[in-house]
């Protein structure tokens, strides 16, 4: 087992992520990360009456070499689709196997969290869609078109959106819930 780094790994998150793209060859959104997530892990649905926050975990089973993850079907489709792609990230990323979670602290888990939402945004919302907006400013009628096809979030796309250039009319108020963007 390695060290857990003290800081997310942000291109190796990105470059895995952008590979796992090339290699399923997409043309268009929305990224089909249910079918991808299925080709390297069992996926079971699951409601757990005490545990109604969590959106998804991942185990590995070092006896069949094989990933099952679990996924809260109560979670909104944007949000649903955040969490496998998070959940992918962990498998692809190697953090089930490089690291033992089980005796991980809560800083080193949130540098593999972090990780895994970086390989979220850039394979849900590749650089390649990205890229030809960078320096423009997009109204939120455009962000919201932009939100519904790629399946994600108001706030996972304005972020990453922002991240990586590209600015978005403000203020605004995510419709479903508060948001730090709100002015």
């Amino acid at each position: 087992m390695r060290a857990v780094p003290r800081y997310a790994r942000r291109d190796f998150a990105i470059r895995i992520a952008e590979i796992i793209f090339r290699n399923q060859g997409i043309a268009r959104p929305p990224v089909p990360a249910a079918a991808v997530l299925k080709g390297i892990a069992n996926v079971h649905r699951f409601v757990h009456p005490l545990y109604p926050d969590e959106d998804g975990i991942t185990l590995y089973d070092t006896r069949s070499f094989r990933y099952d993850v679990y996924l809260n079907w109560q979670v909104i489709r944007g949000r649903r689709r955040w969490t496998i792609a998070h959940e992918m990230g962990h498998i692809l990323l190697g953090h089930l196997v490089d690291f033992d979670v089980n005796i991980l602290d809560d800083d080193e888990l949130f540098v593999l969290d972090r990780e895994a939402n970086i390989f979220a945004a850039y394979f849900l919302m590749p650089r390649v869609w990205i890229a030809p907006l960078r320096g423009q400013r997009l109204s939120l009628s455009f962000v919201g078109t932009m939100k519904d096809l790629y399946g994600v979030s108001w706030d996972a796309l304005i972020i990453h959106l922002e991240e990586n250039g590209v600015f978005v009319d403000k203020p605004w108020t995510n419709p479903v819930t508060p948001s730090s963007y709100a002015s």
